[in-house]
């Protein structure tokens, strides 16, 4: 995958966490989380899914690919996971332009 199409998923996924109502929000990983508890907070996974977005622009524009790349996939793993979007949708939207 390039960093134009990487740049491309991460500003569709920021517009779409904006028409969500959604607000850049980190969890603050440093207090002890009860992961159950916070999975059935959907409002807060995509709080910190639209911050990791931003923070992964920033991260393509330091040409750091690798780590935005997998920064990538856990967003989009997130986004399966609080049901967002099925599986072949985010394989859909990280393919190729043909």
């Amino acid at each position: 995958m390039t960093a134009k199409k990487i740049r491309e998923v991460l500003v569709e996924y920021e517009w779409l966490f904006k028409q969500w109502g959604i607000e850049s929000k980190r969890i603050n990983i440093k207090k002890k989380l009860n992961i159950f508890i916070i999975l059935f907070q959907k409002r807060k996974i995509l709080n910190h899914l639209y911050w990791m977005t931003k923070e992964s622009l920033s991260f393509l524009d330091q040409d750091r690919i690798e780590k935005t790349f997998r920064w990538l996939g856990f967003i989009q793993c997130g986004l399966w996971l609080v049901g967002k979007f099925p599986i072949d949708d985010l394989k859909n939207h990280s393919r190729p332009d043909r």
